[in-house]
């Protein structure tokens, strides 16, 4: 078993991963939406995390998209591929 460190997502807004799904189901096809296929061809698989809403202020947080990755040689080729996108890595 390897003692390596876990490899951070990357979080996109809404918008820029629907553009990104468009993309990839333009290249691919939608058999890539699978997430066992996207984790195959892609080298990362996506989920949507929902940030609690405070119902004492009112207060609404969006859902954002992240990308968790099981390679870091598929992170990068990932980050230069879309290297023109504005990307945030989160820290853990």
């Amino acid at each position: 078993m390897e003692n390596s460190k876990p490899i951070k997502h990357i979080e996109l807004p809404r918008e820029e991963w629907l553009e990104l799904r468009r993309g990839l189901i333009e290249q691919y096809g939608k058999i890539v939406l699978l997430s066992w296929k996207m984790k195959e061809i892609c080298g990362f698989t996506m989920r949507e995390h929902r940030r609690d809403t405070s119902y004492a202020t009112g207060e609404y947080h969006p859902p954002v998209y992240c990308l968790d990755f099981y390679d870091e040689a598929m992170k990068m080729w990932y980050l230069l591929k879309y290297s023109g996108r504005e990307q945030e890595d989160t820290e853990e």
